[in-house]
C-alpha cells in the first residue's frame, strides 16, 4: 500500500527482519525514497510488543537482542511503498548512531561526552531530552 508523507510528519519504520541494520543509521542523517526523511530517534519496544506476541518477556528479548525501529521526520513530501529503497543523501556531522542512543539510554550512567553531543542536536526530541536530563 502506498503512503503519502507530508512535511513535518513523524513516521516509524519498524520492520523486524532488518532492525539490526537500523542500528547503523545516524541521528539526523537524511534519507530519501520519493520523500526526504531525517532519522530523529530510536523506537523503544513497549508493552504492546508483549501483548502482540502474548509473551511478557518480549520487551526484554528485544532489548537484549538490540532490536528497535527508528522514528523519522518528513522533511519533503513524497510517497513510500513497501519495498522502497531508503538511501542516505546527507550525513550528519554528529557521529551518533541510533544504536549509540539505545545503548546509552539503558546505561546506568550515560557517558558525559555522548550527552554533550546529544544535547547539541537542534531537533532533539522531548522524550530523549527528558530521559537524559540529569537532575
Amino acid at each position: 500500500s502506498l503512503v503519502k508523507l507530508h512535511p513535518d510528519m513523524k513516521i516509524l519504520i519498524d520492520f523486524f527482519p532488518i532492525l539490526l541494520f537500523f542500528g547503523a543509521f545516524k541521528l539526523y542523517d537524511i534519507y530519501v525514497g520519493t520523500a526526504v526523511l531525517m532519522a530523529i530517534q530510536p523506537r523503544f519496544p513497549c508493552n504492546n510488543l508483549n501483548v502482540r506476541f502474548n509473551d511478557p518477556t518480549m520487551i526484554k528479548q528485544f532489548r537484549q537482542a538490540r532490536r528497535h525501529g527508528i522514528y523519522f521526520r518528513v522533511l519533503e513530501a513524497g510517497h513510500v511503498s513497501p519495498g522502497d529503497a531508503i538511501e542516505r543523501i546527507e550525513s550528519a556531522s554528529y557521529g551518533i548512531t541510533i544504536q549509540d542512543i539505545v545503548d546509552q539510554f539503558y546505561a546506568k550512567t550515560p557517558d558525559p561526552a555522548f550527552l554533550e553531543k546529544l544535547f547539541g542536536f537542534p531537533y532533539l526530541t522531548t522524550y530523549l531530552r527528558e530521559h537524559f536530563t540529569i537532575e
